[in-house]
């Protein structure tokens, strides 16, 4: 997270900053659309186009980034997490233990020194059912069984 994504196409784009949170799955379709190959992003692309933003500086930004971590020989196992900007939540799940949740204010520790999960449960709900569960169901990633599991239990508790 928070890795630089530098397109430079002098004539084409205007040298700026923005603070778009993108996704890995967004690469793709960026990249291709941006190329003139809009018609031939395949379907099934799990990703968004952001190339009007590259190109105007003006769209649709994304509330949140994904973050994924997943060991190849467990899908269901691993990381996954999202960075709003001001969050920050990850959650871990290994085999046969509940799953491990860390969030970091990044407004007020940009370093992320102090894991607020425990003090947080309110706020990790509202991430999980406004930010990852979509970008879960979107990417169609299996660990969202378990975290839906998970979410219904610490909501019905």
């Amino acid at each position: 997270m928070r890795i630089p994504f530098i397109i430079r196409w002098p004539g084409k784009i205007k040298a700026r900053r923005d603070e778009l949170l993108m996704s890995v799955p967004d690469i793709y379709p960026t990249l291709l659309e941006l190329m003139g190959f809009k018609n031939s992003i395949p379907g099934p692309v799990q990703g968004t186009s952001h190339s009007e933003i590259f190109l105007t500086g003006k769209g649709v930004h994304p509330s949140s980034q994904l973050y994924l971590k997943v060991p190849y020989d467990n899908t269901r196992s691993g990381l996954r997490g999202v960075r709003t900007h001001r969050y920050k939540l990850v959650i871990t799940a290994a085999l046969n233990k509940p799953l491990n949740s860390q969030l970091y204010n990044l407004e007020s520790d940009p370093y992320e020194m102090s894991d607020i999960a425990d003090s947080s449960p309110d706020i990790i709900k509202q991430l999980v059912k406004d930010e990852l569960l979509p970008w879960l169901k979107k990417t169609d990633d299996p660990w969202i069984e378990h975290l839906q599991k998970t979410n219904e239990a610490i909501n019905d508790g």
